[in-house]
């Protein structure tokens, strides 16, 4: 506003002192206090219509807020990265300069993304308000390789310190153990070999349609998971670890759950493997 009140005094100075000018000079003097005003005008809108972003004071308290706005506000992702950003592929080390950083949607780009927990703790770790350090994967199940984002809690805010991408390990290195990426994969792609992997009757848990306070727990029979069952992502997995959160490698207890992001979605299977194999024992519906 101070520099438009000054250019409107010039402007004015200018006609004022213009009476003994030439109609050719007038009409320089003209133009020219148009094109400054024009261009101390656009500035101006410009940065009323660009202000800076407001942050949430809860952004950082915990991972899953901080994550949620780092996937959805490009001026806030920038601002959140440490730059020149290390980015490592199979241990070849190389940096991201900001000027070459573009966008990461991340989890947002997904309708329903997952996250992976090896016990009932681990799922409330996530909103644990010391967690120091996060880290976010992309799981591709039919390359075998994994895409990490390392995120750290730096003097109270989260940034994004890394990237790695790499081949993925196996969740369990026993032999005589079904490893639960291979047996996920075949379980979202082969319908008879899901039948054969579901336990019967199947524990079920959802909100009790008569009282929405109140949580129902029943079975279904044999069949009905294929009319209750939810959407599995069958090529990609996300997971978000936590440093505090127990690690699902050898883990013989699993919990896949399927979140749609910002839309109150989540479905949870539970996992048990038994005698070496893998079943679903639990689907629990737990959408807001």
């Amino acid at each position: 506003m101070k520099q438009f009140s000054e250019c409107l005094y010039l402007f004015l100075l200018l006609i004022a002192c213009g009476g003994s000018k030439s109609e050719a000079t007038k009409g320089d003097i003209h133009r020219n206090v148009d094109s400054l005003l024009y261009a101390i005008d656009s500035t101006f809108i410009r940065e009323v219509k660009d202000p800076e972003p407001e942050q949430p004071k809860t952004i950082d308290e915990s991972f899953t807020d901080f994550i949620y706005n780092f996937s959805t506000d490009e001026r806030l992702q920038r601002s959140r990265i440490s730059f020149p950003l290390p980015s490592y592929t199979f241990e070849k080390k190389d940096t991201i300069q900001k000027a070459d950083w573009v966008f990461d949607p991340m989890l947002s780009a997904k309708e329903v993304y997952t996250e992976i927990y090896s016990s009932n703790d681990s799922i409330e770790a996530e909103e644990d308000m010391n967690s120091t350090s996060a880290q976010v994967e992309w799981i591709y199940l039919h390359e075998r390789t994994v895409k990490r984002y390392y995120f750290e809690r730096i003097n109270g805010k989260w940034k994004l310190e890394a990237i790695d991408y790499g081949a993925l390990a196996p969740q369990d290195t026993t032999a005589a153990q079904e490893d639960f990426y291979e047996f996920y994969q075949h379980f979202t792609a082969d319908s008879t070999f899901q039948s054969q992997r579901v336990k019967e009757p199947l524990n079920y848990i959802t909100a009790d349609p008569d009282n929405e306070f109140e949580i129902l727990q029943t079975t279904l029979e044999p069949g009905q998971w294929f009319a209750f069952k939810p959407d599995c992502p069958a090529d990609v997995l996300t997971n978000i670890v936590h440093s505090n959160a127990p690690s699902i490698n050898e883990s013989d207890h699993l919990i896949l759950s399927l979140k749609g992001f910002g839309n109150g979605f989540n479905n949870l299977l539970y996992f048990e493997r038994r005698e070496g194999i893998w079943k679903l024992v639990q689907f629990e519906d737990a959408c807001d």
